[in-house]
């Protein structure tokens, strides 16, 4: 995770979106001096953060991470198709792939 100061981001995201402090306040139900302390926060309660996301129209949380902090899902091996009709067991469903797959 990185380190960030989300107040910075919130603020800065704050003057793109051509809102006045007041009117700010009002739609994340907040004073207007709470709005000045949320632009010096380092971190944010999540429900605050989520009413701001909405109201800004941006998602924060995406902030808070990066490629190389997201987990990595590994790359397919392959792709296979096929259109099943009736019932399928899992099991030899199972079988079939893991013998194509020693067949690669």
């Amino acid at each position: 995770m990185r380190n960030i100061h989300i107040g910075n981001i919130i603020h800065q995201r704050f003057k793109e979106s051509g809102l006045s402090v007041s009117e700010f306040a009002v739609r994340i139900n907040r004073t207007r001096g709470t709005v000045y302390d949320i632009f010096s926060r380092k971190s944010i309660d999540t429900d605050l953060l989520i009413t701001i996301s909405e109201v800004l129209h941006y998602d924060f949380f995406q902030e808070y991470y990066t490629p190389e902090t997201l987990p990595q899902t590994p790359t397919p091996v392959c792709h296979i198709n096929f259109h099943v009709e009736g019932i399928v067991d899992a099991r030899l469903l199972c079988q079939h792939l893991s013998h194509y797959k020693k067949k690669r």
